[in-house]
């Protein structure tokens, strides 16, 4: 799986585009996924972002391996569907 797959995974499972990001910019609270280059080369780091802190930190050499791990995580966290996000009065104009 790559970005774009993990991508259409996280939109057929309802997944709310509030819940995660796929950059290792700005801050909130949101599952990440980013690209990294390292001692050891390039690599992706998943990891949860809550008030600048990457927590449960996990570091993948695969892009595959990172999106994988990625969608098992965020699915398993109910709280990221897109119902538990309240609608902004903005999107339904």
């Amino acid at each position: 799986m790559n970005l774009t797959e993990l991508k259409s995974a996280l939109d057929a499972a309802s997944i709310s585009e509030r819940a995660y990001s796929f950059t290792s910019d700005g801050c909130g609270e949101v599952y990440r996924i980013a690209p990294i280059h390292d001692l050891l080369g390039f690599g992706w780091e998943v990891y949860y972002s809550e008030r600048g802190n990457k927590n449960r930190l996990l570091v993948f050499r695969s892009e595959s391996e990172a999106c994988d791990e990625f969608l098992r995580w965020i699915l398993r966290d109910t709280a990221a569907h897109r119902s538990a996000f309240p609608q902004s009065p903005m999107s339904n104009k």
